[in-house]
């Protein structure tokens, strides 16, 4: 998941959620406008997470392919080198 995959923008999604939370319980006015732009800030962050993780399962995926065709090819003595 995005945790493994990209921890870095999962780690700055936590902590703008953890602090956006922080301000909520201060029941400030101008708090919670910051609270709700971090919460937002953290979604998208969150979100970027995912993609982050998505590209790099998909590359694995498309490695571990060729390495599969690669070793095929040569079992069948179709390697070109």
């Amino acid at each position: 998941g995005a945790v493994e995959l990209a921890p870095l923008p999962m780690r700055v999604a936590r902590e703008k959620l953890d602090e956006a939370k922080a301000l909520v319980q201060k029941n400030d006015r101008d708090q919670m406008r910051r609270a709700k732009r971090l919460a937002e800030n953290a979604a998208v962050e969150a979100r970027l997470a995912e993609e982050t993780a998505r590209t790099a399962a998909l590359k694995k995926a498309r490695d571990d392919a060729q390495a599969t065709i690669n070793t095929m090819r040569r079992e069948a003595g179709l390697d070109a080198n």
